[in-house]
């Protein structure tokens, strides 16, 4: 299956010239909601009460908070014995102080996923105005077609995003590493916005921790995926491509006899519509 990466022509010369991809975290993407998802209220009275035995744990933190803001000296056991009578109590307020957490919680999501996670952003077209304009340079610069049955991403969770109309609606009380658990989180990995859904978007998710890092132009920290020259099925040139980086490619490609096998096309505007035509090269 090929998908099609939109950049710009230095870009592809880097790619060519180092085998390599960048992953960008979702904090770099330009879709402030990615990885956000809407966290639903299930908690009731009981189900916490019930939770002082079944976890008792859970409740760590607040005591720790008790302890160290001076309301509470008493060992933990002591603490748990009196809890379930002021949950009830307190119910209404926890509930109130617990909406406000989630909604910062869900908020902090993107923040937190990018300290994890790297995404390789691909499309299933390589004909979209919007895309040539907002991911190769406004036209002046390339798309590259990407093998990705090729096994530099078998270490990746592969998907085709969804586009609703709403944020994906989990339940947080969810234990962690669970099949449900896992459900929801595949689902905030592959949603985006309705507003998105031009960009036809597949995307490749890899922990951090399975990429290679190094540094970018602005000495930031980046992370990458090592590529065969196999990875690399075709070029299309930008309508508006400069003559210096048309040659520039061509050279590279020339030059090194791996990518042979490379098919080379030219996006060109359509004489009579709103449209481009992907003309592949003599």
């Amino acid at each position: 299956m090929i998908l099609y990466k939109y950049i710009s022509a230095s870009s592809a010369i880097r790619i060519l010239t180092e085998l390599r991809l960048k992953a960008a975290l979702p904090i770099e993407c330009n879709d402030p909601f990615e990885f956000t998802p809407r966290s639903r209220v299930t908690v009731t009275c009981e189900s916490l009460v019930g939770k002082v035995k079944t976890d008792p744990e859970h409740f760590r933190p607040l005591y720790d908070q008790h302890v160290e803001k001076g309301f509470w000296s008493l060992p933990f056991q002591n603490f748990l014995e009196g809890l379930p009578s002021q949950i009830r109590k307190d119910f209404p307020e926890f509930l109130r102080l617990y909406r406000i957490a989630l909604k910062e919680y869900d908020l902090n999501s993107l923040k937190e996923a990018s300290e994890h996670v790297g995404i390789l952003c691909l499309s299933d077209r390589n004909d979209s105005i919007p895309m040539w304009s907002h991911y190769s340079d406004g036209h002046k610069g390339v798309v590259i077609g990407i093998n990705i049955g090729d096994s530099s991403f078998s270490h990746g969770t592969r998907g085709k995003v969804k586009y609703p109309k709403h944020r994906v609606s989990i339940d947080p009380q969810v234990e962690a590493g669970t099949k449900l658990w896992w459900k929801q989180l595949n689902h905030i990995m592959f949603s985006k916005s309705c507003e998105w859904k031009y960009e036809n978007e597949h995307r490749i998710v890899f922990r951090l921790s399975d990429l290679i890092s190094g540094k970018l132009k602005n000495n930031r920290k980046g992370y990458f995926i090592d590529i065969w020259r196999s990875t690399i099925d075709r070029i299309i040139l930008g309508c508006l491509i400069s003559p210096e980086n048309e040659s520039a490619l061509n050279e590279e490609l020339s030059f090194r006899k791996r990518f042979s096998h490379v098919k080379r096309f030219r996006a060109e505007r359509h004489p009579k519509s709103f449209s481009l035509k992907i003309v592949k090269m003599k």
